[in-house]
């Protein structure tokens, strides 16, 4: 009993004496840890176009009225909200001048101006956030900017709601004939993600490649894009006319978890809406989220050599490897070009293409080439090789060429 007294007396001494001071100790840091989740609350940049007030983006009244100055001040964790109206990068006539992205800042659009949260906005037809180049004399294309948005070695972007237009690159330097729309560049072994939600990409021109986008991932850079509803259309360029992916020594995986796609865009070589450059120990992956979301579309595409839709080329022991599993209706439809109609596929110098296509539906394609088949076209030289799965795939014959609408070649596989 004396002994049980004398532990209870402990007991108490030092809950009394010394359970303040070990509370401290414990609390400093989670009181600390607080302060910090408090402060990394996003912090809200406001744009709108005729604002009266500060020019501070503090709120809707002391907007930015200019969509480049709260890039500028905008830092990691920020959010810029922006109204329905256009914007340009530039007010003056300098064709390089391109609305800059930034790590870790998301860019919002569709706002009328006096929500004070992102479910407030009411999303009108009339109300749309436009990006776009046609700086200088309105409606003339030719001093348009190089290049709408662009963004190097960037990472945790979030574009929503946006409509990129009228890029023109037709510049002087490499770089500046690419990506008239939306150009972005990453190297360098890292990651790096980039989310598009109801992203529109159109009207966009480059000499070379990838009218609406050009995308670089070299140097070991591991880019990883997701596509919600986000269209590339009505663009041209030499090559992709709407997309172009440039990987070496790269890897790139793309995820679709809502119909997105490319329409009416052309290629004045090859790949009339998508082109793929796949080498040096590359790695591209394409799938969507789950068999129960649809996938990218290629529709209405054309292009003058190579790949009415999407074209394909991998070389150098690279590899590259396509998941699509569709759910409707949407696939690869209504393409042209002289060779491939639909799709055409490429391996060299020991490359390997995995394609797997399930529930696509082919349809419609032409190829007027006089041995190139309207659907897909598989080219293995040089000991590269190519196998293509196809699963369930709907009306996957309805493709022109004098009967021919497939070329079926070794590791072609089809599930019908």
């Amino acid at each position: 009993m004396k002994n049980k007294r004398l532990c209870l007396l402990i007991g108490l001494l030092f809950s009394f004496f010394f359970r303040p001071l070990f509370c401290a100790v414990l609390t400093e840091p989670v009181l600390q840890t607080a302060t910090k989740i408090a402060s990394i609350a996003p912090k809200i940049i406001r744009v709108k176009l005729d604002a009266t007030g500060a020019n501070n983006g503090t709120s809707w009244q002391n907007a930015y009225k200019e969509l480049t100055d709260a890039l500028a001040n905008a830092e990691a964790g920020d959010q810029i909200w922006i109204t329905g109206d256009r914007y340009y990068p530039t007010r003056g006539t300098d064709r390089s001048a391109s609305f800059i992205l930034k790590s870790g800042v998301a860019i919002y659009g569709r706002f009328e101006g006096t929500e004070n949260s992102l479910q407030e906005r009411t999303f009108r037809v009339a109300v749309t956030t436009q990006l776009s180049g046609d700086i200088g004399r309105v409606s003339d294309s030719t001093d348009n900017s190089y290049h709408v948005v662009r963004g190097e070695n960037i990472s945790n972007v979030l574009l929503e709601n946006i409509r990129i237009l009228d890029g023109n690159a037709n510049g002087a330097s490499l770089d500046d004939k690419k990506g008239a729309g939306l150009y972005l560049s990453f190297s360098g072994n890292a990651v790096y993600n980039i989310d598009c939600r109801f992203v529109l990409i159109d009207r966009c021109t480059a000499n070379t490649e990838g009218g609406a986008a050009y995308i670089s991932c070299k140097r070991e850079a591991d880019c990883r894009f997701n596509f919600y509803a986000t269209s590339f259309d009505h663009s041209r360029a030499n090559l992709g006319g709407s997309l172009f992916w440039d990987l070496d020594k790269g890897k790139c995986s793309i995820q679709t978890t809502y119909f997105s796609g490319c329409r009416y865009s052309e290629a004045r070589e090859s790949g009339g809406g998508v082109y793929i450059r796949n080498a040096q120990k590359s790695r591209f992956e394409w799938r969507n989220a789950d068999s129960n979301s649809e996938v990218f579309s290629i529709q209405d595409c054309k292009s003058i050599v190579k790949g009415g839709g999407l074209y394909l080329v991998s070389s150098d022991s690279s590899m590259a490897k396509f998941n699509w599993k569709q759910a409707s209706g949407l696939g690869i439809e209504s393409n042209q070009s002289v060779n491939g109609g639909g799709v055409y596929i490429e391996s060299l110098n020991g490359a390997e293409n995995n394609l797997s296509f399930e529930g696509l539906q082919l349809e419609a394609n032409v190829a007027s080439g006089n041995d190139c088949k309207g659907g897909v076209f598989s080219n293995n030289a040089i000991s590269g090789k190519s196998i293509l799965q196809f699963y369930n795939c709907r009306r996957f014959f309805v493709n022109s060429l004098i009967n021919n609408p497939l070329l079926i070649g070794k590791g072609t596989v089809i599930y019908n």
